[in-house]
Formats: structure tokens, C-alpha cells, sequence
């Protein structure tokens, strides 16, 4: 493993007071990234003690500060702060080996003066300034943020440090640096919300990218003068393995248009109807697209399995059976004849018929993430198990860091394991004869199902006289009834098998809308950018449910 590529760090502040960082290492967290300021108003009291425990742990560190800015005049003001502060450790021989990062957390918020003009600016001061000095500069924010508040040129000009507490990150392009999955309370990645042995809440989060050589090796953040630190680029564009798999994940059971197909209106040029030509393999070109990866698939983007072989030799990355390994765009045989379409046929290949992404190696199987494999539409990416035998060649992208982490045996499995959502298929089969596979995988027939479950029960209880389509409609959602805690039966059941099967804990799938449904409810309605009160009504139904 290279560095500190798929390995968990924290961030702490004042907040969680005298921490003792040598039993956060020792369950398994090696890295930190610690609070200096609020604004120019707060010190972190904490700050100096915080870089001692961490230098004394021998755990690379970085530092953020919680922004107040509203005005040009206030952000350089913040960074003149954070530099002060910063440098008066580095006097002391304590260099951060992480990135400097602005804390931006507050854009959602009604009472504040936050507009995208606003946050773009106090952004871009940040990353501008930064650079000037010679440190290397991040954005920690959350997804809207970045979507809907941040000019998506500064968000392009560094790194970013994602804060959402999801079963995998919804942003996932190559500058994705860091990502706080858990907020200490709240953890739909690992099965525990509080770290072993430490008893407070504590920010847990995964790094994607090796910023210990990045930033030594560039004389970032006091680490000897970069080349030019006034126009240093500070932001690392390499691509490891571990971001495409975990985009590739994310992108199951996530169809944006559900009448037409992600895949074809963003590629353009070829049939968008199911099981057509070309959908597997622009399907992969659409993944790396969607991690701002494409500079990875040698030639451009391409729909046919043939130009992929042909650009993947041509560039020395194409790769027989025997070679596969997570990251290789897999190229299938269903046949298993010997392909007579060069360079495949002088290398002895099979054909080539059907490309996905390995996600994990076994030793008869691999699994891997593909579109055009068997859903409703072409751009249903799903989870497959493919036999070894089938593999006609692998296709190798030259990633800056081959180490990834299996999503069956590690602490990137969400916590509603593949059982969980098992256990839903196998309820809405025995309950409502849905006729699915139980596979474990959220995909539109599972999400169809529901929809049919909820509106079964909304007939026989409420009189709705709703079509049972699966479809979530204006009649369903005007169908739709209240839930809170205290709630029971087959709808309350319903909505936890939603939470389920998109990630969320609910602490038992027994149809009683109890406390753990509550904060699954709260966790949901927060990444949505929802009121998070918990209260199940028409908003948040739609977002489940449509």
C-alpha cells in the first residue's frame, strides 16, 4: 500500500478536548487532520497540543479552519491567521505533511448571508493566497456545496475534502482527496459510530490520494521552497484505483433519468435502447468521466469493445486473463472462441463482446460493475460475479495507485451489508410477489417493488385506489401518509427497506418506526438537504422514492 492511499485518518478540534491519539492509531486511524481556528475570532485552545500528539504519534497531519468570511477583506484575514499559526509550529521542527483546508460548512443555512457568489469568493481567496505562500490548499465542504454554491472553476483548482456521511461519496472526481464519512455519531460505512477504546465522537474519514510524498516531494507547507510557490498548481490530478471502484459502486441503483439513458445522453451518437450496441463499453468511458478520469483511457472515449482492446495495446496496457486485477476494464468472452479481430487474434484472445470494471479478484471469479448487463435500462450499473474463464483481455489504466480495498471483507462495506438488502428482496417477494432476484443489489426492480409495496398498502389501508405500477407518481405522492416515531405496520416496514437499500442503518427491519429509523430518517433527509426532523412527509418519500 502506498502511503496513506485507502487508509482512515480523523479531525478533531477543541471539541473533543485531551484525545488521546495513540489509541486512536492503534484502532487503525493514521492520520490527522486538526482545527487551528474559527474565523479570526476563535484560536483552536487545542491547536499546539493537538500537533504535538500527532508529531509524538509519528501520524502526518494537516490543519483546517472553520470559515466566518463573508468578504474578500475577512477570508485573507483568515488566511493570514492560519499562516501565523501554522508557521509558529513549523519553528518548532512540525511540519504538516496534509493538506490546509478551509472549512466551509455553513451554505445551507437560511440565517446565514451565504450566497454562491459569496462562498465562491471566500473560496477562491483561500486556494489563491495559499498557493502564494507555498502551502498546499483544500475545500473542505459538502456536496451541495460543491454542486449547487462553489464555481466549479475554484472547486477544479485544488483538492477537495468531501464531508458526507453516505455508504460511498456522491462526489467522486479526481481532485477528491479526502472524504469524512462519518461525523462521530452517524457511520453508514463501518458498524461502529464511536472509534474502539476512545469514548467521544470523533470525525472519521478516508484518503484517496498519498499527500505525505505529494507534499514533501512538491516543498509544500514548509517542506522546502516548491519551484515556483506564486504559481505553484497545488493540486495533485493523479488518479488511484480505489476513487474509479468506489465511483463504480456509487453508480449502482443511481439512475438520474429514469425515461432515458444517463449513459447514451451524455455519450451521444448511438441506440439508447436496452441491451444495444456500445452501452457496456461508453458505460465504462461514462464512469471515468463521471471521476473526471477519461485522461486514463488511452485514445478518448470509446463505445466498442474492439477500439478499447486496439488503444489499450497500442498504449502497452492491454493484458491477458491471467493478468487481472481490481481497476482493469474487463473484456468478456461469452462465446469463448478465438476472436478474429486484431491485435486480440494475434494474441491468442477470445472475442470481445462485453466489458466491465473489476472490482475484486477471487479464484475462480472475479466481480466487477458494468452497465447494459440485464437492467431495466442500458445504464443500470449493476454488481456481477464473472467466471476467470470468460476473460477475453484486461485493459489497464495507468493509475498513480494500484491498492485498493475489497468492499466484501473491509471497513468501506456499508453498513446495510448485502444481507440487509437481501432480507428486503426476500420480504417483498414472500409479501407482494414482486418475482425478484435476491441478489443484494439496489437496482430499479428492487426500487419498483418498493414503490408497489408502498402503494399495495396505501390501498388497503388508506382506500387509495392507486395503480400498483411501481412508479411514484402525483396520485402516490399525494397518497402519501405521515410517519414518526411510534409508527408500525407494512408502510413503516416499507420506508425502512428504502433506508436499507440506500445505505442506511434503521437498526432492525421489523416495520416499528423506532429510534434507529429516526436517525436514519435524519441522516437521509441531511444528505438530501432536507429539514432533518425525522418526520416522514411528501418531500421525503419523493426523494426516496422517485
Amino acid at each position: 500500500m502506498l502511503g496513506i492511499v485507502n487508509t482512515k485518518g480523523v479531525d478533531i478540534s477543541y471539541a473533543q478536548s485531551d484525545i488521546n491519539l495513540s489509541t486512536i492509531k492503534s484502532a487503525d486511524y493514521r492520520w490527522v487532520m486538526i482545527r487551528c481556528a474559527q474565523g479570526t475570532r476563535i484560536t483552536d485552545d487545542w491547536f499546539a497540543t493537538n500537533v504535538k500528539k500527532a508529531e509524538a504519534q509519528g501520524m502526518p497531519w494537516g490543519v483546517y479552519l472553520l470559515t466566518e468570511a463573508t468578504t474578500t477583506a475577512q477570508a485573507k484575514a483568515e488566511v493570514a491567521l492560519a499562516d501565523k499559526l501554522i508557521k509558529a509550529q513549523i519553528k518548532k521542527g512540525y511540519k504538516p505533511s496534509l493538506p490546509i483546508a478551509i472549512d466551509i460548512e455553513e451554505a445551507g443555512f437560511k440565517d446565514c448571508n451565504y450566497t454562491p457568489a459569496v462562498l465562491t469568493e471566500i473560496a477562491r481567496v483561500w486556494v489563491t493566497e495559499m498557493k502564494k505562500l507555498g502551502y498546499y490548499p483544500m475545500i473542505y465542504t459538502g456536496y451541495y456545496e460543491l454542486r449547487d454554491y462553489i464555481s466549479s472553476a475554484v472547486v477544479n483548482s485544488c483538492d477537495i475534502w468531501l464531508a458526507e456521511w453516505g455508504a460511498y461519496p456522491d462526489y467522486r472526481k479526481s481532485n477528491l482527496g479526502l472524504w469524512q464519512y462519518s461525523d462521530g455519531d452517524t457511520d453508514l460505512v463501518e458498524n461502529r459510530p464511536l472509534i474502539p477504546g476512545v469514548g467521544i465522537a470523533v470525525d472519521k474519514d478516508k484518503a484517496y490520494k498519498d499527500y505525505p510524498t505529494i507534499i514533501k516531494k512538491g516543498g509544500y507547507n514548509g517542506w522546502g521552497k516548491a519551484t515556483d510557490t506564486t504559481t505553484a498548481k497545488a493540486k495533485d490530478d493523479t488518479v488511484g484505483a480505489q476513487l474509479i471502484i468506489d465511483a463504480a459502486y456509487s453508480l449502482i441503483g443511481n439512475d438520474k433519468h429514469s425515461d432515458s439513458c444517463d449513459i447514451m445522453d451524455w455519450y451521444g451518437g448511438f441506440d439508447t435502447g436496452i441491451n444495444e450496441v456500445a452501452c457496456c463499453c461508453a458505460g465504462q468511458m461514462y464512469l471515468f468521466n463521471e471521476a473526471n478520469a477519461l485522461k486514463l483511457i488511452p485514445g478518448g472515449k470509446v463505445a466498442d469493445c474492439g477500439s478499447l482492446c486496439v488503444n489499450f495495446y497500442k498504449a502497452g496496457q492491454l493484458y491477458g486473463p491471467d493478468k487481472v486485477q481490481p481497476g482493469d476494464l474487463v473484456i468478456f468472452s461469452w462465446s469463448k472462441e478465438r476472436s478474429t479481430y486484431w491485435p486480440a487474434s494475434a494474441l491468442g484472445y477470445k472475442t470481445l463482446d462485453h466489458v466491465e470494471l473489476c472490482v475484486a479478484v477471487e479464484k475462480d471469479t472475479i466481480k466487477c460493475i458494468g452497465a447494459n448487463n440485464g437492467g431495466y435500462e442500458c445504464d443500470d450499473f449493476q454488481l456481477k460475479t464473472r467466471s476467470k474463464s470468460n476473460i477475453s483481455c484486461c485493459c489497464r489504466p495507468k493509475y498513480s495507485d494500484y491498492s485498493v480495498v475489497s468492499h466484501t471483507e473491509s471497513s468501506s462495506v456499508p453498513k446495510t451489508e448485502i444481507s440487509s438488502i437481501k432480507s428486503v428482496q426476500n420480504w417483498l417477494n414472500t409479501n407482494y410477489k414482486t418475482g425478484l432476484t435476491v441478489d443484494g443489489v439496489y437496482g430499479p426492480k428492487t426500487k419498483a417493488a418498493l414503490v408497489k409495496a408502498l402503494q399495495t398498502e396505501l390501498n388497503k389501508q388508506c382506500g387509495a385506489g392507486l395503480v400498483v405500477d411501481g412508479i411514484y407518481g402525483n396520485a402516490t405522492d399525494a397518497a402519501s401518509v405521515c410517519l414518526y416515531v411510534g409508527a408500525y405496520g407494512n408502510i413503516t416496514k416499507t420506508l425502512q427497506g428504502f433506508l436499507i437499500c440506500n445505505g442506511y442503518s434503521t437498526n432492525g427491519f421489523d416495520g416499528s418506526f423506532g429510534n434507529g429509523t429516526m436517525a436514519a430518517v435524519k441522516s437521509f433527509q441531511s444528505k438530501k438537504g432536507l429539514t432533518a426532523d425525522g418526520i416522514v412527509g411528501p418531500l421525503t418519500w419523493a426523494k426516496l422514492a422517485k
